[in-house]
Order: structure tokens, then sequence, then C-alpha cells
């Protein structure tokens, strides 16, 4: 049923010049990642059947606000729970960096030639996203 509908629904997206990019149907869930126009997307949420609309998601800092940050004017940093789950990223590498201090368990380069150095900047980014409230 849930299949069909997703058909259906695609099909009238694609009929008003959208595009259907991705597709999921799990056992309790149907998703669909689309692209389409204001008007079109206004349809949709008239649609019984779409429970909820996500748009892209946006960054909640500007980057000049985050140029503008010094240590001397950081807002606190989130603290972290002793059961806090331990997640691995995958990047660039990971500097030194005091937001980091406290919660980096380790950090490996692979091949180890390359070193851990995040030479471009993006891990060391990716590493802290989300500590400061």
């Amino acid at each position: 049923m849930r299949e069909r509908k997703l058909e259906q629904t695609e099909a009238y997206i694609e009929a008003r010049d959208g595009e259907v990019l991705d597709r999921y149907i799990g056992p309790s869930i149907t998703m669909a990642r689309i692209r389409v126009s204001g008007s079109l997307l206004k349809t949709l949420l008239a649609v019984e059947a779409v429970a909820t609309i996500d748009q892209p998601p946006q960054p909640d800092v500007t980057t000049s606000e985050a140029y503008d940050l010094t240590l001397e004017n950081v807002p606190p940093l989130n603290g972290i729970a002793a059961d806090a789950p331990l997640i691995g990223i995958l990047d660039s590498g990971i500097n030194a960096h005091p937001f980091l201090d406290d919660i980096l368990v380790g950090s490996i380069g692979v091949p180890a030639r390359l070193g851990t150095a995040d030479d471009f900047g993006h891990g060391t980014r990716v590493g802290g996203v989300r500590r400061i409230r």
C-alpha cells in the first residue's frame, strides 16, 4: 500500500516537472528526497499521506560569526556525559584545539605516513560540531 502511494506521489511530482532524487520504504516509514518548485511543495503539503516535509538543513551559525569568535568570548562548551556514545569521524585529520581537548579519544592516519595533522582544517571543524551551545 505504501509503495503504491509513493509511486503515485512520485508520478505526480515528475508530471509537474519535479524531480525524485531518492526514496526509502522501511518497516514503519516511507520517505522520498525530491526537488520541486515552491508551488508544487505547497500542493504536496495538502496531501493527506504526506506527514512532514523537511527542507535541506541550514547551518545555525553564520561564517562571519564563526570568524569573529575568539577564545576570550566563547560561549560555554556543552558538557560531556560519562555515558556519552563514542563517535568515530573519518575526515582530513584533526589538530590540537582547546575545544577538543577533553573529548578526543584518539586519531590515526591511514596510511600512517600521512600523519594525523589536519592540513585543510576541515576535520577539526567537523570534530567540534555542536560542542558550543
